[in-house]
């Protein structure tokens, strides 16, 4: 709603996370509430021979630091960690004792846990860099040995070399409870726009495009609901001028499915008969967008309505591919050779648009 009226945004990349270790929840389905790794304190899941590991097989923070919803200390100052877009817990059998003689992990989610005999074995189940993974290890368990954590500060204490006699492995998630982000406002409590100028009669007060970015909010969250409101109350009650006339320019609709795809937009540029459909698809040049003609259910044409891809090199799949899926009736065929690029976005751009078809 604040952006149709031109807000500006802020501290987006600012939330309130969990209290599981790293700020991190059991993998659960996509729509399901998170289930928070319980580690309040030092425990089986954030001491010992345990990490936490991204995609290629990197830490990325202090494992055994109980978060504050979602935040870890920093260089002074209360952080959101950057989580990678998958991540594992990864531990040795010593530590899987360990977990399993305090039913650290609830039964549901036992499944979800690798064994593996080797570094090698564990990385191709996961999908982590092998070379990447074992020298996390090696780089661990020096750490522990020299009682010194020279990435993250992880005490002593709670560090244990890999034994090397087997590994385990389980996805978690990363746990997001509420955003800081939104508009941004003033010391006034109105609403910004993109150029720093109040939005007339607009307010906002609390959490939504909170003032307080990168710290263990809390507290703060409270006293910009009672600080704010308070101004933001007084503002909006003051009589004030007519506004001017205002009218907002005229809003495109789309319904993409995923960042950076373009759907229901080339409507816009291209007309279409009641058989005909547009579709999109991301080429080497930038997006394919294709009209095609259905006969009952045959595909009888397909046209390249906007492309810009590399002439000559391209060229041999613009001229051919359109035909092929319609003498298959099917996006079932081959790509050309030295445009293959081209030739899955033409695809990707027919499936886009049979995707219409009712």
């Amino acid at each position: 709603m604040a952006q149709a009226v031109g807000a500006d945004l802020w501290h987006m990349s600012v939330y309130e996370g969990g209290f599981g270790l790293g700020g991190t929840s059991f993998y659960v389905e996509e729509g399901e509430h998170a289930s928070q790794i319980q580690v309040l304190s030092q425990g089986p899941l954030n001491t010992g021979s345990l990490i936490l590991v991204g995609t290629d097989g990197n830490r990325f923070l202090n494992e055994s630091d109980p978060v504050r919803h979602g935040h870890v200390y920093n260089n002074g100052v209360w952080t959101n960690p950057m989580y990678p877009e998958k991540m594992w817990v990864v531990y040795d059998e010593a530590q899987a004792q360990l977990i399993a003689e305090n039913a650290s992990i609830p039964e549901e989610f036992l499944s979800t846990v690798l064994t593996a005999n080797s570094l090698d074995d564990l990385a191709a189940q996961t999908g982590m860099k092998a070379d990447t993974l074992k020298a996390t290890i090696s780089n661990f368990n020096t750490y522990a040995a020299q009682g010194n954590d020279e990435q993250f500060g992880r005490a002593a204490e709670y560090m244990t070399a890999f034994t090397g006699s087997a590994y385990y492995a389980f996805p978690v998630k990363s746990e997001i409870l509420n955003t800081q982000g939104g508009p941004r406002r003033n010391e006034n409590a109105e609403i910004l726009d993109t150029e720093g100028n109040p939005i007339p009669h607009l307010y906002s007060a609390g959490e939504m495009g909170g003032i307080t970015a990168e710290m263990y909010q809390g507290g703060t969250n409270l006293a910009e609901c009672v600080i704010f409101g308070q101004i933001a109350g007084k503002n909006a009650a003051k009589e004030k001028d007519a506004l001017p006339a205002y009218t907002l320019d005229a809003k495109v609709e789309s319904t993409p499915t995923k960042l950076g795809e373009v759907t229901d937009v080339a409507a816009a540029e291209f007309e279409t008969a009641d058989n005909q459909y547009l579709g999109t698809g991301a080429g080497m040049g930038g997006d394919v967008v294709v009209r095609v003609t259905m006969d009952g259910d045959k595909i009888a044409n397909v046209e390249i309505m906007k492309q810009a891809e590399t002439a000559g090199t391209a060229d041999p799949a613009l001229e051919t591919i359109p035909q092929a899926i319609v003498d298959a009736n099917s996006t079932d065929v081959d790509t050309v050779s030295g445009a293959t690029v081209t030739s899955k976005a033409i695809i990707e751009a027919v499936n886009d648009a049979l995707s219409k078809v009712k």
